[in-house]
């Protein structure tokens, strides 16, 4: 403990760790650059690459080895005579010393390259030694039984670590793209200035690691162990400081050109008239002149698909895509039209593009008629765009470009309802298609099973029902039976609640038959009609809550999202519906009489919606999608017509 302590008071009082004019006035006079340019990111991607595969750090670069290797052919002699000084003169106590040795060898270099010579001479000695400790033939346990090969402690890897990261932030500062504006040019120049300290401590740690490795005093109990933790631990430390500053400007640059890239993207879509094409050229990284990616003719232009076509963004994540249902609906609307003036392009929203990622990407692809663009090439703040003003959040979308302006935020909606893509996705067409169809269950009887369509394609009487409580499901069915009796009507009834798995499951315990629809058909069944909703909002006026579909739709989506009991009944495909909730439903149905009205006019009569309610009663409850926020602020409820509160709602999953 006496060690670590005097140890510790050495480190404060040492004024070339403790005081930059003191490191200035020691190192400047050694800096004679005589204007050389030195290739300074060969040099980091070869140390990089060796300390990688040693398991020090996790820094790689990404430029190919071989080619480094050729540039960096000059400066071997250099790095050699480096790594000899750090092996074999640089041991013992006097760590600034050492240092001021390698500064002395390096003096012409300017001073990121004499940080990148020393990593590399520092990486290719470690390398050295651990080939030794790793080979397993009978000359290298020789020559390792003579060598002493290191054991890496943890602080020392903690500080090659921090050495690697802040090479990296000098080699981003000297490469940065000469494209700057004047303020971020000063910003790289204050950066520069702290370049001359931060290459101090760099070759200061690296001496300080040599002289660990070249000590034959491996035990913990004499006292050198405690004083080189205590020491290393404040090289780490004065290291990341260093990083700290650098790169907090870095980060000041990197902010405004984000900053200033965001605003060009915002007025690439909403203010500037361009070309569809312009907008995809300005929203993908220019230096990549092949973007979109297909199954079949692999990488190619967007001039070579996209010129003069109205375009469709299928936007998602890698794991909202692998809906089954909505990517073979959208195939099947894809293969089943030529492609002369529109197209889809994929354009997949991953933040981190991992190995595994890139795999399941490929995957994807081969699976898509239509093209993809390469993840890698969208541009950052363009996925951000995409998430704030498109709402993109767990969810896949069709956006629509035509004529370089978007005529439609999510088209798949409309895609799904019509069972076409040639559409031109504008209000007046929308509206058009809606005013040719009114609400009767033939709108989408396309969406139930094979069954029940073919019952009420003969104009059969159907009773469709939901709910939660098996309860309440056994005395509703019971009564409709017997009333269907009464009146000698011929009704099938189907359960399509969306708590079909937890009512079966109840329904198996009790022995009670309850005949329904399948999970996957039911869930397309309700994703069908909140579509048909969605679609209603994207395309209306102020005068949307007098819109009959848009006010039934809202009921029917409000019966599906209640655990309460409901029922619709129709005669047919072609009749108009009508609906209950579970108390006047079993109260209408208890109290039932013979009548010489026919059932379905009865029916009318009992459920005319004219009810008197309660000032405090909340008539329905409608979960909207984040991208509701588009929509009007006021929404009137279907049943009474009173403003409707709003709610937030987290949920996880259904």
């Amino acid at each position: 403990m006496a060690a670590a302590a005097k140890t510790t008071m050495a480190i404060v009082y040492d004024k070339f760790l403790s005081d930059d004019n003191s490191i200035l006035n020691a190192i400047n006079p050694t800096h004679t650059h005589d204007g050389r340019k030195t290739a300074i990111k060969p040099l980091l991607s070869v140390a990089a690459k060796i300390l990688k595969e040693t398991g020090i750090t996790t820094l790689a670069q990404e430029v190919l080895l071989e080619d480094n290797i050729k540039t960096i052919e000059p400066l071997t002699s250099t790095i050699h005579t480096v790594s000899c000084k750090l092996a074999c003169e640089c041991s013992g106590v006097d760590q600034h010393g050492g240092a001021m040795r390698i500064f002395k060898l390096l003096g012409c270099y300017d001073w990121d390259a004499k940080v990148m010579i020393a990593l590399t001479a520092f990486a290719m000695n470690y390398g050295e030694l651990y080939l030794l400790s790793t080979a397993k033939t009978s000359l290298s346990g020789t020559l390792a039984a003579l060598k002493r090969p290191p054991r890496i402690t943890e602080n020392i890897q903690v500080l090659i670590q921090a050495v690697t990261k802040l090479s990296k932030c000098i080699t981003d500062v000297t490469c940065y793209p000469y494209h700057i504006s004047s303020d971020d040019s000063l910003v790289l120049l204050e950066c520069k200035f702290a370049f001359p300290i931060a290459a101090y401590w760099i070759i200061r740690s690296l001496v300080a690691c040599s002289s660990h490795f070249t000590s034959f005093t491996d035990e913990p109990n004499n006292g050198s162990f405690t004083v080189d933790t205590v020491y290393i631990s404040f090289l780490v430390e004065g290291i990341d400081n260093l990083y700290n500053r650098i790169n907090a400007l870095l980060e000041k640059i990197a902010y405004r050109k984000y900053l200033q890239s965001y605003l060009n993207i915002t007025v690439l879509f909403e203010i500037v008239q361009k070309t569809t094409l312009q907008i995809l050229e300005g929203i993908h990284n220019s230096e990549d002149l092949k973007p979109l990616v297909h199954r079949e003719k692999g990488s190619v232009t967007l001039e070579e698909v996209l010129t003069k076509k109205t375009v469709m963004l299928y936007v998602s994540d890698l794991s909202t895509i692998t809906k089954a249902e909505e990517l073979a609906m959208l195939k099947a609307r894809y293969m089943s039209q030529s492609h002369q003036q529109h197209e889809i392009v994929w354009l997949p929203i991953i933040d981190d593009y991992t190995a595994d990622m890139k795999k399941t990407f490929i995957d994807l692809v081969t699976d898509m008629p239509w093209y993809a663009l390469n993840p890698v090439c969208l541009k950052r703040e363009a996925k951000q765009y995409i998430k704030q003003k498109w709402m993109h959040e767990k969810k896949t979308s069709l956006v629509v470009l035509d004529q370089g302006k978007v005529v439609c935020h999510d088209a798949l909606h409309m895609v799904r309802i019509w069972k076409k893509l040639d559409f031109s996705f504008t209000v007046e067409e929308a509206n058009s298609l809606w005013r040719k169809v009114s609400w009767k269950l033939d709108l989408f009887e396309d969406h139930f099973d094979a069954a029940t369509k073919e019952w009420v394609r003969k104009n059969n009487n159907i009773c469709l029902y939901g709910g939660k409580d098996l309860k309440w499901i056994r005395e509703f069915t019971t009564e409709f039976k017997r009333v269907s009796e009464i009146t000698k009507t011929q009704v099938k009834i189907v359960y399509i609640g969306k708590h079909v798995k937890e009512v079966m499951n109840q329904a198996k315990a009790a022995k009670c038959i309850v005949d329904c629809w399948d999970e996957a058909k039911i869930r397309s069944f309700w994703e069908h009609l909140e579509s048909m909703w969605h679609c209603k909002m994207q395309h209306q006026s102020n005068t949307s809550n007098n819109d009959v579909i848009l006010q039934e739709l809202m009921r029917m989506i409000s019966f599906g999202n209640s655990e309460e009991g409901w029922a619709i009944f129709s005669e047919g495909a072609s009749s108009n519906i009508v609906k209950a909730h579970e108390k006047e439903l079993l109260t209408c149905l208890r109290e039932w009489k013979t009548s010489k009205e026919e059932f379905f006019v009865e029916l009318s009569k009992n459920f005319s919606n004219n009810i008197t309610l309660p000032t405090d009663h909340h008539c329905i409850s409608f979960v909207l999608p984040r991208d509701a926020a588009n929509f009007k602020e006021e929404m009137l409820c279907a049943q009474c017509q009173k403003p409707m509160e709003k709610f937030v709602l987290y949920r996880c999953c259904k």
